[in-house]
């Protein structure tokens, strides 16, 4: 049971009931809900880690939990089979192989709330998914390619580079924007699933070749958009020499046996692969270009640090990136020409 409880009290995200008509029918239990917030007795909402649905039908309840953050296994999928009951105002779930859980209920018309008072009075509110949301099956396919994503007082770009792999390359994550991804189905619900434990865990409404349309479901008409983009910079428009220009800018300490110049940095974009030269040390890593031309990056090591680095200018004669170091500690604007 204290399992139990730990990983509920870890899923956990704002969201506010609206409706004031409460009833206990069993009938109005059924469907699959998502969790929404905790709130201790006299406490503050808490936000959660998890995604965490509880699914009731006829007789029978399954509680699903996305990501495992104790291994940090983002895109397991586990599903807890058992049965519940309602007695009284008393929810009792027993899940197999764990301690029966028994919760105060109470049911608003998209709102449910478990009460529990051990280890503290805590409630637990979990929102409805309408069905109204379900959807045919949606393809990883449909979301590669680069789009500006747009919601409450929020906007930013993201390159899905492929069907596992995306990378932010707007305004924000600048220091570690690569992640994996994936869809999650559930009973035709379909959730944009990012490996990262701070990311939104999305539902996904639609998805086309012109418009992807998402919404965070434990909010009232919280709806975001992703819109395809296109890029005027290719590739091709980075093939050659380039060498980081001395503009007096303040450099590392450096090793008695090397000068100024053996410290800038010097690139060489071939078609498949970069030659990295400084310190008079030569590095090739294979390169790409995400959709949208804002970030430049290795494949082999695109989730590690400086896997990728940021185009903030390109003309053509000087190339200006920014590269994140030491873990995000530290950051280098370069020109190069």
């Amino acid at each position: 049971m204290k399992r139990i409880v730990r990983y509920l009290l870890a899923g956990i995200v704002a969201l506010s009931i609206c409706s004031l008509h409460a009833c206990t029918e069993k009938t109005g239990i059924e469907g699959t809900w998502i969790m929404a917030y905790s709130q201790s007795e006299g406490g503050e909402r808490e936000p959660s880690m998890r995604r965490v649905l509880f699914d009731f039908e006829g007789n029978l309840a399954n509680w699903v939990t996305i990501g495992d953050l104790s291994t940090g296994e983002l895109a397991k999928v586990l599903i807890r089979k058992g049965e519940f009951s309602i007695n009284g105002s008393d929810l009792v779930i027993k899940i197999q192989d764990e301690d029966e859980m028994v919760f105060q209920l109470t049911i608003w018309a998209d709102s449910l709330m478990l009460n529990f008072d051990k280890p503290v009075n805590t409630n637990l509110i979990f929102r409805r998914l309408q069905p109204s949301l379900k959807s045919d099956r949606i393809s990883r396919d449909c979301f590669v390619g680069s789009h500006v994503i747009k919601g409450r007082n929020y906007q930013d770009s993201l390159d899905f580079i492929n069907d596992t792999l995306l990378i932010y390359t707007g305004k924000y994550n600048m220091n570690f924007p690569s992640a994996t991804w994936d869809i999650v189905n559930y009973k035709e619900f379909h959730f944009l699933n990012i490996h990262d434990e701070l990311a939104p865990f999305w539902l996904i409404r639609s998805c086309s070749d012109k418009e992807i349309n998402l919404e965070l479901p434990q909010f009232r008409n919280l709806k975001y958009t992703l819109t395809p983009t296109r890029s005027s910079i290719s590739k091709s428009n980075l093939f050659g020499t380039w060498k980081e220009l001395d503009d007096g800018q303040v450099l590392p300490p450096k090793p008695h046996s090397f000068t100024r110049a053996d410290q800038l940095l010097t690139l060489n974009f071939a078609t498949d692969k970069m030659t990295i030269d400084q310190y008079r040390k030569s590095q090739k890593l294979k390169w790409d270009i995400s959709h949208d031309g804002k970030r430049i990056y290795f494949i082999d090591q695109i989730l590690k640090n400086e896997g990728s680095w940021k185009i903030l200018d390109l003309n053509e004669d000087v190339l200006t990136i920014r590269i994140s170091k030491s873990n995000g500690f530290r950051e280098e604007i370069l020109r190069l020409k």
